[in-house]
């Protein structure tokens, strides 16, 4: 049995977790209340309307895309600027998921996830070259929410991930900048590829969900 005093410090130590992931997830839903609560933040062109929607982009799976935000944005803004914003705000965003989801990870359903063989071989096979992975990850147009998911349940050090954040985000959002700034793409074709993703996205959500509940109904008639 662990002494009183380790068990008041392991007592106040969950205790500083609790408050804290509370805490964090109240500044994400106020977030979210101001980005879909007023419409003059959603159609400003001010750059902290582009800081605020990293947060329902970025926030653990994301509900909206932010790559078309950061190609309008850069339409009216320094490069500069714009990748600035877009990259602080995305690692912002991308400590608080990592603490999010490693208090989440902790729950017993999770760590019993964890000890699955096929998490284990994923795991392992991530642990090849994490940094690159990630790297790549965040560079390339594909699902991220994976990869934060994935990064947690390695074990994967925090400041070793905020700098793949990083080095991704200013690549990508690099390019990004470019194609806004100097193509000039008209506001309605932004808007169209911004509800394209959307589509897509949940699209491809819902056929994933629809062919696992055919699956299980398959396996129950057998």
């Amino acid at each position: 049995m662990a002494p009183p005093s380790l068990q008041i410090k392991k007592s106040s130590s969950n205790k500083t977790k609790t408050i804290l992931f509370i805490l964090q997830l109240a500044f994400v839903a106020v977030i979210f209340i101001l980005w879909f609560g007023s419409e003059p933040i959603r159609v400003s062109k001010n750059l902290w309307i582009l800081f605020l929607c990293a947060f329902p982009s970025n926030f653990i799976s994301g509900i909206i895309p932010y790559d078309p935000m950061i190609i309008y944005f850069a339409k009216y803004h320094p490069m500069f600027w714009v990748v600035l914003v877009g990259v602080a705000s995305t690692l912002l965003v991308e400590g608080i998921n990592y603490s999010v989801l490693r208090t989440i990870t902790n729950l017993k359903v999770m760590v019993k996830i964890r000890e699955k063989h096929f998490v284990k071989k994923l795991i392992d096979l991530f642990y090849v070259s994490p940094f690159v992975a990630l790297i790549m990850a965040g560079f390339l147009p594909i699902p991220y929410y994976p990869f934060r998911i994935l990064v947690i349940l390695s074990g994967y050090p925090f400041f070793n991930y905020l700098l793949t954040v990083f080095i991704s985000k200013i690549m990508r959002m690099s390019c990004l900048v470019w194609v806004g700034h100097q193509m000039n793409i008209p506001d309605q074709i932004i808007f169209l590829f911004f509800i394209g993703i959307i589509v897509i996205t949940y699209t491809s959500v819902f056929i994933q969900s629809l062919l696992k509940r055919l699956c299980r109904l398959k396996k129950l008639e057998k």
